[in-house]
């Protein structure tokens, strides 16, 4: 078994080398901030080795970034023009105005997010996250 102060320290390099610091992990959903918090290292060492990238939201959720960032665009909008810019790698159309966008850096994926934003042709940029199934 592998030293588990040493898997820690590396998923504090990993998460500080990836460009995002604690000031920049937010998105805006439905006009609203919410804010992440980092993954608990205390748990990111486990018996096989894999890390917990699970953040929490301000509310106590938590939740996991997966690839791309979820966008609804006006009715008058066209994806072609909205999406033609090099920050964008890849996008794929979900319904008649949502698209799954894939960022050309996933490292900028929050950042990008916010800048759909200022679009007018966007309605809501947020990144695709999974939330953590809870019991009612």
């Amino acid at each position: 078994m592998k030293n588990p102060e040493k898997i820690i320290i590396i998923a504090i390099i990993m998460f500080f080398s990836s460009g995002m610091s604690a000031e920049e992990l937010f998105f805006i959903e439905r006009g609203d901030t919410i804010f992440l918090t980092a993954p608990k290292l205390a748990r990111a060492a486990t018996s096989d080795d894999k890390t917990d990238d699970w953040l929490t939201t301000q509310d106590g959720f938590r939740v996991k970034v997966a690839e791309g960032i979820i966008v609804e665009l006006r009715s008058e909008a066209f994806a072609e023009n909205v999406f033609s810019i090099p920050a964008v790698k890849s996008y794929e159309r979900l319904t008649a105005n949502i698209f799954l966008v894939i960022p050309a850096d996933p490292n900028r994926q929050f950042e990008l997010s916010r800048n759909f934003l200022k679009s007018e042709f966007v309605v809501n940029s947020h990144p695709n996250l999974i939330r953590e199934r809870r019991p009612r």
